[in-house]
Parts: C-alpha cells; structure tokens; sequence
C-alpha cells in the first residue's frame, strides 16, 4: 500500500534516533529491510487460518483472492484445506512477489498479481471469495481508506461474491492501552544469513481514532546507523467495520471467533466476518 506516515509516525527512543541522524531511512516495515525479520516472526502464525478456512468452505468458492497476500500464507492453507481450484494473490510489495513465487514453486493454479488496493485503478469482477490475513484491514488508517478498500472488495466479486476477513472485537480497542510505548528486541536473521537484533516499540492512543503506531530500528554497521521502520494502523472494531460495509453494498452473513497469539495481544479475540456482496450504493457518501 501507499504509505502516508502522518503526524508524528516515530515516538521515543525511534524519534530520538531520528532526530539524532536526520537522514536515516524511515521505510515501511513491508519493505526489504525488514522482509526477512517479519517472514521470519509473522509468517508461521496460523491462528487466524480455522476461522478463515470455516467461512471459506460455507461458500465453496472457485477463485480465491487473497487482498495483502504477503507470501500467500493464507492462499496456502486454503489449497491445503481443499478450497478453491484457482488462486491469486494481490499485493504491492515486490519482496511479497519474490516469497510468494518461492513459496508456490511447481504448484499450478496459483498466481500474483502487483496491486495496490488504494490507487483507482480496474480490477476484473473475477472473485467468488476475498480473503485477508490477520487483522489486516486495521492497515487502512481512516474511514476514506476503508471505504476505498470495501469498494475494490465489492468490485472485484462476482454478483454475490463473499469477502472474509478479521477485526477486533469492539472491547478489545480499550486493551490496547496497556501496550502503549512497550519496547522490546529480539534476534533474527537477515538476508545475508547474519543475526541481527532488531528494536520494537509500539504505541497506542485511544483518544486520537485509535490510532496505532508500531516503530522499528535494526543497527547496521556498513549503512550505519541502520534504518527505521513503521507500520500506522488504526485499530478499528465489528461493529464500525460492520455498519461501513453495510453501506457499502455487503450484508453480514456468518461470523467466527479467532484469537490472536502473537505480537503482544496474544488471547485477545477477533471476529471473522464472512460479507456478501449485494447491491453496490451508487454515489456511497463518507460516513463519519
């Protein structure tokens, strides 16, 4: 996705390093740098995979398309479950590409496609079912970019497509508090087969839209001293989701429960939302 920071993306100790070296990079935590790091900590998870994969199978779909696909995680244990005859991953990152290509070798029936699912531009209505990992509908920080997402999602379902994906449970925003400006490191090995440490920081402020900044520092020698990295999410609930896609054009057809055990919210619950596409509102005014 296209990445507009905001005010104030870096916080702390990122911010004072910042300050202090005012031309290190600040990239995206989906670009290269920290490819290696975040395959190697969030690429095993599964645990939103059981829900995902029991909505999928009440529509028995024939084109799966995984919107944010990474290195097509989700579309793997879909194929492994039986669901689906074709497969396509959507993403923006070249390096999703390369993993997804490495992780799909041999394997006929799947393919990726480089999309950004925030530029306007035509998609094929070509989908029975869109899916999307983890709580990754959270990466669309304000009501436009949601409404934009709910739009491709619409545009790209056949009459009566279903989309499913995940979003917090409306009283876990409030948990959040108790990650505010957490730090952490941990060990991980970087593309050149080299351990690295790599600095975590994560920040959450309520009262401004739940709004949820994760930062990152990996120290390097040879491009001292090294990068920074950001992901800006706004942590959004079922029942906002809920009412923004009802007025988009879908109806709530089934939900599941998926608990999170990674990355600091570990037991906190999501529902799994399966939407179908109805009628699509002609001119869909912002909701605030």
């Amino acid at each position: 996705m296209s990445e507009p920071w905001g005010d104030e993306p870096l916080f702390g100790p990122f911010l004072a390093i910042q300050r202090q070296f005012p031309d290190i990079p600040l990239l995206s935590y989906y670009d290269a740098d920290f490819f290696a790091y975040s395959r190697e900590a969030a690429w095993p998870q599964e645990w939103d995979v059981p829900a995902l994969a029991r909505l999928a199978a009440r529509v028995a779909p024939h084109t799966v398309v995984d919107v944010g696909c990474s290195d097509g995680r989700i579309l793997w244990h879909l194929r492994r479950h039986g669901i689906g005859s074709r497969h396509i991953g959507l993403d923006a990152s070249a390096s999703a590409r390369k993993s997804f290509e490495e992780r799909f070798a041999g394997e006929t029936g799947v393919s990726f496609r480089h999309v950004d699912v925030t530029a306007p531009e035509e998609t094929p209505a070509e989908a029975d079912l869109a899916v999307m990992g983890s709580v990754t509908v959270n990466s669309f920080r304000t009501r436009e970019q949601l409404a934009g997402l709910l739009g491709f999602l619409h545009h790209m379902l056949r009459s009566g497509g279903h989309a499913a994906f995940l979003v917090y449970q409306d009283h876990v925003a409030d948990l959040f508090r108790a990650l505010g400006r957490a730090m952490d490191a941990v060990p991980f090995t970087d593309d050149s087969g080299r351990r690295r440490l790599i600095w975590r920081g994560i920040d959450f402020r309520l009262e401004h839209d739940h709004d949820l900044r994760q930062n990152y520092f990996i120290q390097y020698d040879d491009r001292f001293p090294g990068v920074l990295g950001l992901v800006r999410e706004r942590v959004w609930t079922t029942s906002e989701v809920v009412a923004e896609a009802t007025a988009r054009g879908f109806e709530l057809v089934a939900k599941d429960l998926a608990v999170v055990d990674d990355g600091g919210a570990e037991g906190w619950p999501c529902d799994a939302l399966l939407l179908r596409a109805t009628h699509r509102p002609a001119h869909p005014e912002p909701r605030t």
